[in-house]
């Protein structure tokens, strides 16, 4: 087994991983209004690619949509619990830093989208500081 061991399938497989869990986190945010706005849209699928180099297909939104309305936000804040001991500190903050981006696509940060940001940073491990930091990164400029 060792010999066979390939270190690019692993790193192959935490970067799926982490994809899944910025697309999750990202579509929770887009919706916690109870609407899939345009601006909002163009930012998930922006960032999708941005980061993973790849288009966001239509096939791959809709299963996370669907998963959103099967577990709701508590199956995102499960999600990110266990993606927790996976991630890294980069990758943690990536993901808050993305969320970040589709709630200020629209031009305001809604309570709902407040709530969300702060329950899956704690999910995360961030602590309030370092998400307060990000959140003031974001919508200071």
């Amino acid at each position: 087994e060792i010999l066979n061991y390939d270190p690019r399938a692993d790193q192959e497989q935490a970067e799926a991983e982490f994809r899944e869990v910025m697309l999750q986190v990202m579509i929770e945010i887009m919706m916690a209004d109870g609407e899939m706005g345009n601006s909002e849209l163009r930012t998930v699928s922006e960032i999708y690619e941005r980061v993973g180099g790849k288009k966001l297909s239509k096939r791959r939104l809709n299963k996370h949509l669907q998963r959103r309305e099967e577990e709701g936000a508590q199956g995102t804040v499960n999600y990110l619990e266990e993606a927790r001991g996976y991630l890294n500190e980069d990758g943690k903050t990536m993901v808050i830093r993305a969320a970040l981006a589709v709630a200020a696509a629209d031009g305001e940060f809604q309570q709902e989208e407040q709530d969300l940001m702060g329950t899956y940073a704690r999910a995360l491990g961030l602590d309030k500081r370092q998400y307060r930091a990000l959140v003031d990164e974001m919508f200071s400029e």
